[in-house]
């Protein structure tokens, strides 16, 4: 990392997670949180055994003044007088010993709407200021998000603690409850006290006005307005208001949304090209053109444009083990298992408060059927409502911020016309119903969902009834059984099911009257991936190579190469 500029290096060891861009844009910010945590620090250290004097201050007795000032009293008295009457005469500042307080510097957090937008910015800067505090005083950083289980606490390398934080954001405002839970949990671990010189709570001004005992309450609020927006935050400090800089809206934008917390836990490299064979199991998850692919390290996604000439394969690696993902408008969605708990990450805008959940893998998502499905490939994952869906196997998996849950009235699911409302299939004592196909009711165990409104149903697997939304079309298409069926596309011979024989290597697609196999793009490694509304297929018939072509034709449109 380049050198940091002079008003950074005190802070630097810390800041070794942020790229130098950010730093700058930040500085103002960083200078005004320290100043303010000194200046506090100081007054409440005025107190204890004399140790000489400490610079000088605007405050104090006449026996401290400085000697050029009783010069002004004889030459300029009324100068002097003035100075006086403004409180601007200089005085020796006294210093004093006091003892060094030990245990871990404590910051709770109040991530409801209050401290949405400009308030996190400055919760940004006292968490890094207050680090690097920490680490000066030979201590630990512990970051309670109000809200979260009293006993969790985001500890650890500064990336960590800033990527997690980052991520956690509370639909409404936390409660005196939320802080007496926290406060009840240090005091069982024995690391600090209600009246710990290093304890705060920085929060919005609803819960800062309720009564509390944590001494040190930092409330922040949007302060000045300017033609480009907010300017200024307004902050309070034990009696003190100080309005903070706001750094230019890009770097607000980079630091909310976009910017990568280095970390020893979860790098980031977007950017990386992969080596020879290091991605596999292909998958179109939208109506995106983007294809992703799954790396050799369960944590990595890699993704490219199948359909634009820019042939770099960008890369992310996620905190955990990768179970399924999508590409949702402007942004990479992915279900992770992290330490036996199920979390949703997201890459570029935020997405509601998805990345709220943050659930225990329990069954149907246990541990153990997580980690297999992640060995198996990489599956679609749909946003509905407040929660995320996922099919794997003949289950249709539903995880939100409460629980993870077997959907059983669900058959599949699919791309919709939005992100956030995919098409689905549900059944009920053994009829199936395609939703938004008034026609398409049929007794089956097997649901396939295609462009536009085509669908197909089938009890055995083997017979499958074609339906495209209307009376007009309920085609049967047969295939071999133990065949898997990719989904439906349109060809010049009627609507077909796109499916790989059951040796698992001959691709082919098939109408009521036609099969037609597509002997070039036959033998893939892993099961090639049908795009759900544009005519793409992709298939990986060698581990440094993936082809995309047409699924009617079998033309090859791009070939990509992973290195």
């Amino acid at each position: 990392m380049s050198r940091l500029p002079a008003g950074l290096e005190p802070w630097g060891e810390a800041l070794q997670v942020l790229d130098v861009e950010l730093l700058v844009g930040l500085a103002p910010m960083l200078r005004a949180v320290e100043a303010l945590l000194t200046r506090h620090e100081q007054r409440a250290h005025e107190t204890g055994d004399p140790n000489g004097y400490d610079g000088m201050t605007t405050r104090g007795v006449p026996e401290r003044l400085l000697m050029s000032e009783w010069l002004m009293a004889q030459e300029a008295p009324e100068e002097f007088l003035r100075r006086a009457a403004h409180r601007e005469l200089l005085h020796l500042k006294p210093a004093f010993t006091q003892p060094r307080s030990g245990g871990e510097h404590v910051v709770l957090v109040d991530a409801g709407p209050q401290q949405h937008g400009v308030p996190r910015l400055v919760q940004l800067a006292i968490l890094i200021v207050v680090q690097r505090r920490s680490s000066a005083a030979g201590s630990g950083l512990r970051v309670g998000i109000l809200g979260d289980p009293a006993d969790r606490w985001l500890v650890g390398d500064l990336g960590h603690v800033l990527t997690t934080w980052r991520q956690r954001r509370q639909p409404t405002g936390p409660t005196v409850g939320d802080i007496e839970a926290r406060l009840v949990a240090l005091t069982a671990d024995g690391s600090t006290s209600t009246t710990a010189d290093h304890l705060w709570l920085v929060a919005g001004p609803t819960l800062a006005a309720q009564p509390h005992e944590v001494r040190h309450v930092i409330t922040v609020t949007e302060g000045a307005y300017s033609a480009a927006g907010v300017s200024e935050a307004t902050v309070h400090y034990d009696g003190e208001r100080v309005e903070l800089p706001l750094p230019h809206h890009s770097v607000a934008v980079q630091a909310l949304r976009t910017a990568q917390f280095r970390s020893n836990s979860a790098p980031s490299l977007p950017y990386a090209a992969p080596p020879p064979g290091a991605v596999r199991h292909p998958l179109f998850a939208s109506t995106s053109p983007r294809l992703l692919l799954r790396g050799v390290d369960d944590r990595d996604v890699w993704w490219v444009n199948a359909r634009s000439g820019d042939e770099r394969l960008r890369h992310t690696r996620f905190p955990g083990p990768v179970i399924a993902a999508a590409w949702l408008g402007k942004r990479l969605l992915a279900l992770t298992l992290e330490a036996g708990r199920l979390r949703v990450r997201h890459v570029g805008r935020r997405m509601g408060d998805l990345e709220l959940i943050d659930v225990a893998a329990t069954e149907p998502l246990s541990t153990t059927t997580a980690e297999q499905s992640v060995r198996s490939g990489l599956a679609a994952l749909h946003v509905w409502g407040q929660g995320v869906f996922v099919s794997l196997g003949d289950k249709v998996i539903r995880i939100d911020a409460r629980f993870v849950a077997h959907i059983p009235w669900v058959l599949t699911m699919a791309v919709g016309a939005q992100v956030d409302a995919p098409r689905q299939i549900t059944h009920h004592q053994g009829i199936a119903s395609v939703h938004g196909v008034g026609t398409a009711k049929a007794p089956a165990t097997r649901g396939i969902l295609g462009h536009g409104t085509f669908a197909a149903l089938s009890a055995d697997g083997c017979v499958w009834t074609m339906y495209d939304g209307s009376v007009r079309l309920q085609e049967t298409i047969e295939i071999d059984g133990g065949a898997t069926v990719l989904g439906v596309l349109p060809t010049p011979h009627g609507p077909a099911l796109m499916h790989v024989a059951s040796g698992g290597l001959l691709v082919r697609w098939s109408t009521a009257h036609h099969t037609h196999t597509l002997t070039e793009l036959s033998g893939s490694l892993s099961r090639p991936a049908l795009h759900p509304t544009l005519p793409l297929l992709a298939v990986q018939p060698e581990p440094d190579l993936v082809l995309v072509a047409n699924p009617v034709t079998g033309d090859v449109i791009r070939r990509i190469r992973p290195r």
